[in-house]
């Protein structure tokens, strides 16, 4: 359950900085 609130608060931010999916996926690994 923690993992997908981490991941819902990470997505957010990663879209206004309009990264690819490449990015997204490595900064969600990242946690």
């Amino acid at each position: 359950e923690t993992n997908s609130n981490l991941e819902a608060s990470n997505v957010m931010p990663v879209k206004k900085e309009k990264l690819t999916p490449e990015q997204m996926e490595h900064r969600i690994l990242d946690l």
